[in-house]
């Protein structure tokens, strides 16, 4: 799939654009420059001000009718506040609101992971940075979202709600891998980024997230965007006396007169303001302090907007960005008397904005002659001179130069020879270009694919390599042109076992050779990193070695850093969770040698499964039965090895299966890291199948599974069904609460669709399940409910406690029928579990800390809102009333699903609508934006009219619909 991004607005606009840009990388999808050769184009909307929305609806239009083709997908703060409005713009596609914006390329892709781990970020930000979509040196980094403040002007806290923090440690790790991939700058983004950690309850938060990032990251340049000037710790300027800290800092201002600014709801006036200022000047070194401002606030006199001149000339901004006041909805501004007339707007703007460019001027003159860092960021043209490239300093000046033509992502000193409004023009004094020096000379860059040229000797053995492959890691340009090769897979596999042998003996590195570039040519990859991996995790296992690749090398650096791999006790005296398989087998009774062979084999797979979801790759081969004893002692790692055994066909008995059941569900310490077995709903699904899960086992194991992210992706189909009917059978379980747990286990299916619908569809067909629960549970599905049936009195307690919720704790006491006493001694931890040390939760291996059950569940699967819309039917509303009721219904996420379940209807029930209204609904259908439906709607068309209304695809305004109604006349025609 190729996919356009597009971003309108801010910096975190931007850092989200740049994650979902990573995240389709990683899923395989390639991202283009240009629109027209897009499958897929996703748009992240601004709705700051009434020109930035013109913006987005203008792009949409302008996208669609360049390639009608592309669906194109609209999000952002616009799409957020104005869906439907958005949704009606020729071209609108999918509309997806801010609050599920973070799954949207889950829509796009359900395989597509999210959440990547860290080791495979590095590979996908490096082919991010090499430019293939445009990207810049500098990474913006998203980590906080929302505002608690309520400016009166502002739609952004509107559309994004209120603030809400990224954990330190996520932000700190995903800077370390850019880093790693070779960025030269992160700029930390967010809506309020001086409320950073306030939602976790650390007033210092973005103090402590900066010194953090300094400490235990190597990325050379660190930057922070708009920041307003409140909530910031009295020590804060402090930070910059750390030269990676860069001295600009972008602090909106809005207004110079104090009576607007109260009209605003700002938390700051025209002196505070001014000493912030002075603070930050007197602690950072030519620093570039700019701006926002907006002029014509409702309200605003000549004299307000005079202060607004005389102070912003007084502060001496570096640069100013000038807002012309624009009425947003939603906002209480827009609703204020004594709207300044667009005119005045207009011409206040005018004086502005020369204003902010002679103040910019000036700042820029006095750098002239002086000799700058910058960091080369785009090519944007050329002259006599060569190459025109921009970059920025330190202090975020626009400079021009001329140059080679590898200065991406270079830093060079630089002298400044001539200011301007917008920047200033500069020459490079000095720097190393890269390889494109010897004339003649193959141009390589990092990432490509190279071969050994036919001759070349290895030159510490003195042996042949011409011929073996790997890929470029490195170049190094002085004092000779050389390159880091980094073998591919086969090369490693072919290796010489003598070789190989002398290396490990030896202590000689195996991974690559450093060689010239003209002893390589370039060649096709053959393979994949993850090959790579593979094959030398298998090769240092068999000399008894742990493989580490470069990433999780660093990982451990950051860990040891960070104090995660030491306490405050001696590391040497804390226990270590070995596992003795011998006695694991007397203590259980299983004295067969071949049953104790085939749990051995089990158990080694179960390793195996667990190596490849952590790392991505067969880190230690197939079935490492040596690592049995060293990691089998962990509670989570030992739930791979039972699933394995529960799994087996033959070999193993029926009492030996339910001994290492019994064995599993006592290892659970859920306070403890890994404390909670993996696949424990496997555990569930066999025991009920086997006639031995009782109630109270099965809610107690389903609380504790659910304190595990992604706990239900080892569940298959046969698993999901034995469980599913155990359930449905429980007579002495109230109807609400099995409820409860149909419509928690859906919204886990998500991610594994093909399970999910399986599932599901059993349910509903399920003869035993009362038809009042099942139009209970698609209703729900259909209103995205956050909560559906009544959970057990220990479930709501746990969520009473995550929650700090004392009341709904107090509830859930009294039904487990806990004394006063108890009672009281509960809530009084409760609220101590609140009010810890935030700063100790980030790294706190506490699930209950962990797991947000207020935000679990964000939105109900497409798929599942297809099918609730035909079970309704199924379930005795009628057809027709149903159709017309969901039909066009919204244009939110999840229409389309909605109106395929609509078409559904109609192709099953068509006996029971009218002919006239079915022609009336199909009609509607075929009008509908979402390409899909209305392709569905021609084709239901046939059904009843043959060719008659699929003859109108050849005036549909997507290329797509017109073409596939072309082949599908000629096939009805024929």
């Amino acid at each position: 799939m190729k996919v356009f991004l597009n971003s309108i607005g801010c910096r975190l606009n931007q850092s989200e654009i740049e994650t979902m840009a990573r995240q389709l990388l990683a899923a395989g999808h390639e991202i283009v420059t240009e629109s027209v050769e897009a499958d897929k184009v996703i748009i992240n909307t601004c709705a700051v001000t009434s020109e930035a929305a013109r913006d987005a609806r203008s792009q949409t239009r302008r996208i669609h009718r360049d390639n009608p083709n592309a669906e194109i997908v609209l999000t952002g703060c616009y799409a957020t506040i104005a869906p439907n409005e958005l949704g009606k713009v020729q071209g609108a596609g999918r509309v997806v609101v801010n609050q599920q914006k973070a799954q949207l390329v889950q829509m796009l892709d359900p395989k597509a992971r999210i959440e990547l781990p860290v080791f495979d970020q590095e590979p996908v930000l490096r082919e991010f940075l090499a430019g293939s979509m445009g990207a810049n040196t500098r990474a913006f980094i998203k980590v906080q979202d929302g505002c608690d403040n309520k400016c009166t002007f502002c739609v952004t806290t509107v559309a994004r709600g209120e603030g809400q923090s990224r954990h330190l440690g996520d932000v700190v790790a995903e800077i370390q891998a850019l880093a790693a991939a070779g960025y030269q700058e992160a700029v930390l983004t967010g809506v309020h980024l001086g409320s950073y950690g306030h939602d976790f309850g650390n007033e210092a938060g973005l103090r402590d997230l900066v010194q953090a990032i300094l400490q235990h990251t190597d990325i050379p340049r660190l930057r922070l965007s708009s920041l307003e000037p409140w909530d910031l710790a009295p020590d804060f300027f402090t930070l910059w006396h750390n030269p990676r800290l860069l001295p600009h800092l972008h602090m909106p201002l809005q207004s110079g007169s104090d009576k607007i600014l109260k009209r605003m709801a700002r938390r700051t006036s025209r002196a505070s303001f001014r000493e912030l200022a002075e603070a930050a000047r007197s602690h950072i070194l030519d620093l570039n302090l700019s701006t926002d401002v907006i002029v014509g606030f409702p309200g605003e006199t000549e004299k307000d907007f005079a202060d607004s001149l005389e102070l912003v000339e007084a502060i001496n901004f570096a640069r100013l960005h000038v807002f012309s006041y624009s009425p947003r909805p939603g906002t209480a501004a827009s609703q204020f008397p004594h709207q300044v007339n667009g005119k005045i707007k207009k011409e206040r703007t005018r004086r502005m904005i020369e204003l902010g460019k002679r103040l910019s001027h000036d700042f820029h003159q006095q750098f002239v002659s002086q000799t700058l860092n910058v960091l080369w960021e785009s090519n944007v043209g050329a002259d006599n001179g060569g190459l025109r490239w921009v970059g920025y300093t330190d202090n975020y000046i626009r400079v021009q130069a001329n140059g080679p033509a590898d200065m991406f992502n270079r830093i060079t000193p630089t002298e400044i020879v001539e200011a301007a409004p917008d920047g200033v023009a500069g020459v490079v004094k000095s720097g190393k270009w890269g390889c494109f020096g010897r004339k003649g000379m193959t141009k390589f860059k990092v990432g490509d694919s190279v071969r050994v040229k036919s001759g070349v000797k290895d030159p510490d053995f003195n042996t042949e390599i011409g011929g073996w492959q790997g890929r470029i890691v490195d170049i190094v340009t002085a004092p000779e042109n050389y390159a880091d090769i980094a073998w591919d897979s086969q090369t490693l596999q072919q290796m010489p076992e003598e070789l190989l042998d002398y290396c490990f003996r030896e202590g000689y590195t195996i991974e690559g050779i450093t060689l010239t570039l003209d002893e390589l040519e370039p060649s096709k990859p053959r393979d994949k990193e993850k090959d790579v991996h593979n094959t030398l995790a298998e090769i240092y296992g068999r000399y008894g070695l742990e493989y580490q690749t470069d990433l999780e090398s660093l990982v451990w650096s950051m860990a040891d850093q960070f104090g995660l791999l030491e306490d405050e006790d001696d590391w040497d005296d804390e226990p270590i969770q070995t596992f003795d398989i011998d006695q694991f087998f007397a203590d259980l009774q299983i004295d067969s040698a071949k049953e104790q062979k085939r749990i051995r084999s089990c158990f080694a797979k179960g390793l195996e499964v667990y190596y490849e979801h952590i790392y991505g790759y067969h880190k230690y081969g197939r079935k490492p039965e040596f690592l049995i004893n060293e990691r089998m002692g962990e509670p989570y790692i030992f739930g791979f090895g039972m699933v394995e055994v529960l799994r087996a066909k033959r070999g193993i008995k029926e009492t030996t299966k339910l001994a290492i059941c019994q064995y599993t569900l006592q290892t659970i310490v859920p306070e403890e890291e890994y404390g909670i077995p993996h696949g424990l709903i496997v555990l569930l699904s066999y025991l009920a199948h086997t006639g031995y899960l009782p109630l109270d086992v099965f809610r107690a194991v389903m609380q504790v599974t659910n304190l595990l992210r992604h706990w239900i992706w080892p569940w298959q189909i046969e698993e999901a069904i034995q469980l599913s009917d155990w359930l449905i059978a429980q007579n002495e379980m109230p109807p609400q609460e099995k409820l409860f747990w149909l419509w928690h286990l859906s919204m886990q299916f998500d991610p594994i669709v093909h399970l999910g619908k399986k599932v599901v569809n059993h349910w509903l067909d399920h003869p035993d399940l009362a038809a009042d629960l099942k139009k209970e549970l698609v209703q729900g599905w259909l209103d995205e409910v956050r909560t559906l049936g009544t959970p057990h009195a220990a479930w709501r307690l746990v969520m009473a406690q995550t929650t700090g919720d004392l009341v709904e704790a107090e509830k859930a006491l009294q039904e487990l029928g806990v004394s006063r006493k108890e009672i009281k001694e509960v809530k009084a931890i409760i609220e101590e579990e609140a009010n810890r040390d935030v700063l100790s939760k980030l790294f706190s291996h506490d699930p209950l800390y962990n797991f947000s059950p207020e935000f679990r569940y964000l939105l109900t699967p497409n798929w599942l809102k297809r099918i609730a819309v035909l079970t309704l039917v199924k379930l005795g509303e009628d057809a027709w009333e149903t159709a017309v009721l969901y039909l066009d219904s919204t244009r939110d996420y999840g229409a389309e699903a909605i109106n395929l379940g609509v078409a559904d209807i109609i192709a099953e029930y068509a006996d029971t609508i009218p002919p006239e209204e079915i022609r009336e609904l199909i009609e509607k259908g075929i009008q509908i934006p979402q390409v899909s439906t209305r392709k569905a709607f021609y084709r239901l068309s046939t059904q009843f009219y043959g060719t008659e209304l699929l003859e109108k695809t050849a005036e549909d305004n997507a290329a797509s619909i017109r073409k596939w109604g072309t082949k599908e006349l000629k096939k009805l025609q024929g």
